[in-house]
């Protein structure tokens, strides 16, 4: 048995033994503990959908996402969860490794770790973050799991004009890479793919984090993309800093390391597909 079908059968036993979907059309949300969850499968492994096409086949049919509110309960509701990722045909600004850097002669790049390393390495991170000339070159900071501490927040609803609050207590937080300069902060989630949307929390959740900071420095939301060398920066902002769903994307930015470029951005997905 697949994955996907331990899956889909696992939520498809909660759905009917909680039901779900009656309480959704009661009260708008349904809440279920970790402890419920477990049951039937492990909770990191039913409750973490990178995109929206990974949820389960009852999640797609109707509509409905699920997110955490703290580090054991988790709300099913019909959100607005996923952004979907808009490319540009955007002409890779081309970078250089150092000369001394021989590491990667004769392996290829198949990890977001690595992604990121060749990122900083080669100035993308600092030209993203708008680092000076003469300034110190930013610095990787906060990575891993850390919990979210005391969140509230509001995200829009399918069929809802009003917004569901949320109230987060020390919910987990993933952050694929922090860096700081003298003016900025950032705050990157990075995917050795093209996908068709993602996950809103995973640039929101780190994006408070950091403005909980109440330090003097703008936090930059980054989705990082990296297919077939090219390294695409898609720079988003919160209007709202309390509001999931005031995300908005500023710019795209692509890059490629030590390459010319002769494909199109169609070749790019083509290969990433």
């Amino acid at each position: 048995m697949d994955k996907s079908n331990k899956l889909d059968i696992a939520w498809n036993h909660l759905f009917a033994k909680y039901d779900i979907l009656n309480e959704i059309d009661q009260n708008g949300v349904c809440k279920l503990k970790a402890e419920q969850i477990k049951e039937f499968r492990e909770p990191r492994l039913m409750t973490k959908f990178d995109w929206s096409d990974a949820r389960p086949k009852v999640f797609r049919e109707n509509g409905l996402s699920v997110l955490p509110d703290s580090r054991g309960t988790y709300v099913i509701g019909k959100f607005k969860a996923y952004k979907k990722l808009e490319y540009e045909e955007v002409k890779p600004i081309s970078v250089k490794m150092p000369e001394w850097i021989h590491s990667f002669d004769h392996f290829p790049v198949t990890s977001e770790a690595v992604a990121l390393n060749i990122a900083q390495m080669t100035g993308m991170i600092d030209m993203i973050m708008g680092t000076n000339d003469g300034e110190p070159s930013a610095i990787s900071t906060i990575t891993g799991r850390l919990k979210s501490g005391e969140l509230k927040y509001r995200i829009d609803l399918k069929d809802s004009k009003s917004p569901y609050s949320f109230s987060v207590h020390n919910s987990q937080v993933e952050i694929d890479a922090g860096f700081e300069n003298l003016n900025n902060l950032l705050v990157i989630e990075a995917k050795n793919r093209i996908p068709q949307d993602f996950m809103i929390r995973q640039l929101y959740y780190p994006f408070r984090g950091y403005t909980n900071l109440n330090i003097d420095k703008k936090v930059l939301p980054v989705y990082l993309t990296h297919a077939d060398n090219v390294y695409a920066f898609h720079v988003f902002e919160f209007t709202e800093p309390n509001n999931y769903s005031s995300i908005r994307r500023v710019k795209q930015v692509n890059f490629i390391a030590d390459q010319s470029l002769a494909i199109t951005l169609e070749n790019v997905k083509q290969i990433s597909k």
